[in-house]
């Protein structure tokens, strides 16, 4: 699209051509076809059927699927009902997982969707020299449209003509305060969105005077349309957690194969088995070897904390999201509506020579500065809602605040605001006629030769106006907007000299209460919060300041700055910065991506239209959920129904839980099936003249035994300190210290179930030894649950009776084992025997073992250990932090 705000009116629509009385009817309707409708183009799919088969590309999901197919193979060859039984197990997970993901990538793909349903309006357009009411889906480029307060934008617009006007440009730009417009060129090819005071933006509103324009660009050639068409092309971002998954997916795919086709290959030449039974000896291990209830638990854990966090205000969209906050080290917050309320407040007034933040309507000056904020406005009263300019609503919110309202005052006269002049004007008679002006602090100044005092009124000096100039730069340095007040007596008609100054107030968008401290909280945890606005670098700076996000103006950089430096510059600098303003949605989007590439993992706030791209883009998309267009609460992770940071930081809080919770289970289910496999291993190389367990078997300890003590885990509360630790990455499951644990647990647990087979074989007999190994190997599973509760912390120690549903989880464990055994048609099905009380007591001792080796073990990463890192770190960020 041409650069129409580089270009005249006239020039404007020669380009377009079309003239001062607007197209004619005949070529409206033929731009109509060349153009298309003014709505958004429809976003490509392949269709709902499309979207749930993509579901099955998961390798995890793969491998369930051979996994249940080699199952079904093998029911259909021996008629063998228990593989039947296998075969619908694995079949119900498979399609448990594919159902959810697909729900989940079905909503966030609506995203889209929801931008056609904001510029549905219709429109006083000028066709043929007649003004008639047009659909804004029928506009087209060349169209004159007439705007004024409260109206829409249908398109985007070059201003022709206009009458005092302001924008609402908020959603997208990010700019809280009213944009003044106006007709005159602009010279700079380099000038912002939020800069472009000729143009006015399709979905935008008119919160002031009136307009008449000419239509540029439509439907996709619009602003709002390049923003969708980023978010059509926003790649979806894979989770920490997700990567992390997809490689043990990959890892676990290799190890089956390979532990499967050594048992294969051994029982063709040392086992008598024949083909069949040897590859149902493997299959036995393939069984073993993957953990069938991993992905379902772990869904079940975000799931539960899920359910946490929308009572706590934070809804969820999507389950990973929950652990992708745990891991979150950089928050980056849209200013406007996130970190500050989205409305003009008065801040300061100043009169009589004094700053006070509040207002007496006792004092005369303060009486009448109050009279000036409610009766100089064109500001128009619907039930308890105001409608008008943002800055002129805040003053009648602050003189009612203070019991001064407009209601009894009768209108005189109005001299409207302009660029021009910069001021407005009113006359209007209570207990005796004034005129009352607001405008610029030095215009009214300028025009002022008395000053009222809590004296009365009295010749303004030149100290006066000193005192008056320093108060105005003391509240500019601090962000603030300042306006200045004014009246004179009224005689017949307005006047605008000879005027008798009477205040300044300061206003500004103000944080919202909780987020400074929110803020720190997250400094603490060793999270970055940064601000992206489109708002004035001014005013950016003064509230990352108050937030404590920013100490120095170093820390700002605007668009203007960014699209000035190469990218790789930008990505080497990028952590320098902690105010980005005057931005576009594809600076956000930038923004996002070089934190990404610095190994951070990245959330990103905002409430705006402005903020769907790089909310879409960042690991973890957060919305509001007041203030939040439809549009960003579609493509975000997670919605924040109060709109406030805080709960941000409640939700990191509940995400770091759930994320530990996670690590446990992943560590719990490794350690456990690397205990299954390598028992079959021993047995089968070593012990192969004997039987061993069976696949159903098997498949039953992993999706039985092994789920009921993880969603115990998945309730465990969070450490007192889980908020002055670093955050953690998902990697930590491949660390080191995870990596020996899971090694040593599993090996452990084998040795022990191996133990007990020999010794049972030697007693008892073959049968007697396999049910003996299926018991030791269940409870073995759920007794070391109690060793996963903490990573070096003894059992006994940390709130050992605090996770009531791990015991419980353990109980129902061990009976519904008991049962397999004591009714006789499940010992059939299972392939086991009844075992005497002897036999039971040798169960539970060889089970509990793990317990006192756990808590040795454990001793023994503790005395290693003396120093831990993350304390150190935690020590030094509360002294960097203060």
């Amino acid at each position: 699209m041409r650069d129409y705000h580089l270009m005249g009116t006239q020039a404007c629509l020669n380009e377009l051509k079309t003239s001062g009385q607007g197209l004619s009817e005949e070529e409206a309707s033929k731009r109509l076809k060349e153009h298309g409708a003014n709505t958004l183009k429809k976003q490509k799919k392949g269709g709902a059927l499309r979207l749930f088969f993509a579901q099955f590309k998961d390798i995890m999901t793969i491998l369930l699927i051979c996994a249940a197919a080699i199952s079904a193979g093998i029911s259909f060859i021996t008629r063998d009902r228990g593989e039947l039984v296998d075969t619908g197990i694995l079949l119900f997970i498979i399609l448990l997982n594919t159902f959810v993901g697909f729900i989940q990538q079905y909503r966030a793909d609506t995203a889209i969707e929801k931008l056609k349903s904001l510029s549905i309006c219709e429109v006083k357009t000028l066709r043929g020299g007649r003004t008639q009411m047009v659909g804004s889906e029928d506009i087209v480029p060349g169209d004159i449209v007439y705007l004024e307060e409260g109206n829409m934008v249908p398109a985007d617009c070059r201003i022709l003509e206009c009458d005092a006007l302001k924008c609402d440009e908020s959603a997208l730009t990010g700019e809280s305060q009213g944009v003044k417009k106006n007709a005159d060129i602009l010279s700079d090819k380099k000038t912002s969105l939020g800069d472009r005071k000729n143009m006015l933006f399709s979905s935008t509103f008119v919160v002031g005077g009136q307009a008449k324009a000419l239509v540029v660009g439509t439907g996709q050639n619009t602003e709002i349309g390049k923003i969708a068409d980023l978010i059509d092309n926003a790649e979806a971002v894979m989770t920490p957690l997700e990567k992390i998954l997809s490689v043990l997916g990959k890892i676990i795919t290799a190890f089956v194969v390979s532990v499967a086709a050594v048992i294969f290959i051994f029982g063709l030449f040392f086992k008598d088995g024949g083909i069949l039974g040897n590859f149902m000896a493997a299959v036995a291990v393939a069984v073993a070897a993957i953990p069938e209830g991993m992905p379902a638990v772990v869904t079940v854990i975000m799931a539960l904390g899920v359910q946490k966090m929308s009572r706590e205000r934070a809804v969820v969209r999507k389950l990973h999201a929950v652990e992708t906050l745990g891991g979150c080290n950089y928050i980056c917050s849209d200013k406007t509506g996130t970190l500050t309320e989205n409305k003009m407040t008065v801040e300061e007034i100043w009169t009589d020579f004094t700053a006070s933040e509040t207002a007496d309507k006792n004092k005369p000056v303060h009486r009448t500065l109050l009279a000036c904020m409610a009766v100089c406005n064109s500001v128009k009263a619907d039930g308890d809602k105001l409608l008008g300019d943002p800055t002129e609503t805040a003053l009648v919110n602050f003189a009612k605040k203070w019991d001064h309202t407009a209601e009894g005052y009768r209108h005189l006269g109005t001299i409207p605001f302009n660029s021009e002049r910069k001021m407005m004007s009113v006359a209007a008679e209570k207990e005796y006629p004034l005129c009352y002006v607001k405008g610029g602090a030095d215009i009214v100044l300028k025009k002022c030769t008395r000053i009222l005092t809590s004296s009365g009124v009295r010749a303004l000096t030149l100290s006066d106006r000193r005192a008056i100039s320093d108060a105005v730069q003391n509240m500019a340095k601090r962000a603030l907007r300042v306006l200045g007040f004014a009246c004179r007596e009224y005689e017949k008609e307005i006047f605008e000299e000879d005027l008798i100054f009477v205040g300044l107030c300061g206003m500004i968008d103000p944080p919202k209460q909780g987020v400074a401290q929110a803020v720190r909280e997250c400094r603490r945890a060793g999270i970055t919060t940064v601000m992206i606005t489109g708002d004035h670098p001014d005013t950016a700076f003064a509230i990352a300041k108050r937030l404590t996000i920013a100490q120095n103006e170093s820390e700002v950089i605007t668009g203007a700055e960014i699209d000035a430096m190469a990218e790789s510059a930008f990505f080497e600098s990028i952590a320098q910065y902690k105010v980005f303003a005057r931005v576009s949605p594809k600076h956000k989007t930038m923004i996002v991506r070089a934190l990404q590439k610095k190994d951070n993992v990245v959330a990103m706030t905002g409430d705006g239209i402005n903020d769907a791209p790089s909310i879409r883009t960042a690991d973890i998309g957060i919305a509001m959920g007041v203030s939040g267009t439809d549009v960003t609460k579609s493509a975000s992770d997670m919605v924040i129904t109060d709109d406030n940071f805080t709960t941000i930081v409640t939700a990191v809080r509940e995400g770091r839980r759930v994320f530990s919770n996670i690590k446990k289970t992943i560590q719990f289910f490794l350690a456990t099936n690397l205990a299954e496999v390598l028992c079959i291993l021993a047995v089968t190389l070593v012990l192969y003249r004997f039987d061993f367990l069976t696949s159903t078997q098997l498949l039953w300890i992993n999706l039985i035994t092994d789920s009921l003590p993880v969603l115990a885990l998945g309730a465990e509360g969070a450490d007192r300190d889980v908020m002055e630790r670093p955050p953690r990455r998902a990697s930590e499951i491949f660390a080191a210290p995870s990596v020996v644990s899971m090694l040593f647990f599993g090996a452990v647990q084998a040795l022990i179930v191996i133990l007990a087979f020999i010794y049972c074989v030697n007693a008892y007999g073959n049968a007697v030894a396999v049910t003996v190994t299926f018991f030791v190997l269940s409870f073995l599973e759920l007794f070391h649950s109690f060793n996963i509760r903490s990573d070096v912390e003894s059992t006994f120690g940390k709130g050992f009776f605090s996770n009531k549903m791990m015991f419980l989880t353990v109980f129902i464990g061990i009976a519904v084992n008991m049962i397999l055994c004591f009714v006789p048609v499940f010992r059939a099905a299972f392939g086991i025997v009844q075992l005497t009380a002897i036999q039971w007591l040798f169960v539970f001792a060889a089970s509990l073992a793990i317990i006192p080796v756990g808590e040795l073990y454990k001793f023994v990463v503790r005395r290693l250990r003396p120093a831990q890192p993350a304390e150190r770190l935690r020590k030094t960020q509360r002294v960097t932090s203060l």
